[in-house]
């Protein structure tokens, strides 16, 4: 079961379907599927209802950071992020990970500076 998330961890183990899981807490099962599946992101009022639905504390069954960053996106997919966040998860420590997220937004602000005088110059 390594590289499954918790939350399809605790399905396997007590044996609920992904259809089972929609019916005991009110989403439909396919966005229990793309949930479990990972490609999307549960609301927090999706994730307290799963939750509350296994019984179980929403912490253990969902990521933490990474999660956060997906849901402040609207929990879309996306390519950049999802590099952003798998380089993040690199790192030893969240110092280096403030770190980085400092660079990142200094290249950025770069990026958007040189744009801007692009657009100006037209």
């Amino acid at each position: 079961m390594k590289g499954l998330s918790p939350l399809r961890k605790t399905l396997l183990v007590e044996g609920i379907t992904q259809e089972k899981l929609a019916e005991l807490c009110g989403l439909h099962r396919t966005i229990i599927s793309q949930i479990t599946t990972g490609r999307v992101v549960p609301t927090p009022d999706e994730r307290v209802r799963i939750a509350r639905a296994l019984a179980k504390d929403e912490t253990a069954l969902f990521e933490g950071w990474k999660d956060k960053i997906r849901l402040s996106d609207g929990g879309k997919i996306d390519s950049f992020l999802d590099a952003i966040v798998d380089y993040m998860e690199t790192l030893p420590n969240d110092n280096r990970r403030i770190e980085a997220c400092n660079n990142i937004i200094k290249v950025c602000r770069n990026i958007s500076v040189e744009l801007q005088k692009g657009k100006e110059a037209i």
